[in-house]
């Protein structure tokens, strides 16, 4: 390919919309989470549920609109280039976001039984922490693959 050109094949149409709301879902699940650490360290029991569960399910929004637009733009694995880091990009991030999730679930479930105040957030924190790592790493795949191309 030359330099400058766009080597997305031609008959592969990247939905822009959806995959710029998957990136506003993630960002907004990684607020969501700093909001159940704030809220977990003063003992808000009801916010931090709330907080937690919320950002699960922001979390799972994102990876249905994430493979909701592979689907759609109707790519196959080993036909090119493109198509090759497509997948491979956003599978790594996909892989890291259900990792994400259920470490995040599982630290949600030790709020649940009782570990919050200051001296307990540290498993939360660290949940929300990797959760910064995956939207760090989706926005950073989103901007490279799917906008410059």
């Amino acid at each position: 390919e030359a330099p400058g050109s766009n080597w997305v094949p031609d008959g592969v149409s990247i939905p822009n919309a959806q995959m710029v709301m998957a990136v506003v879902t993630v960002i907004l699940a990684s607020i969501v989470g700093h909001w159940a650490v704030w809220s977990s360290r003063r003992r808000e029991r009801g916010h931090t549920y709330l907080a937690i569960g919320l950002m699960l399910l922001l979390g799972v929004l994102y990876l249905n609109m994430l493979i909701f637009s592979l689907n759609r733009m109707n790519i196959v694995l080993g036909a090119g280039e493109w198509q090759n880091l497509a997948f491979t990009v956003t599978g790594v991030v996909i892989a890291m976001s259900i990792m994400s999730l259920i470490y995040t679930s599982m630290m949600g479930l030790r709020s649940l039984g009782g570990d919050r105040g200051p001296e307990a957030t540290a498993p939360l924190a660290s949940a929300v922490l990797i959760w910064d790592f995956v939207m760090v790493a989706f926005v950073a795949a989103w901007y490279v693959v799917y906008v410059v191309k």
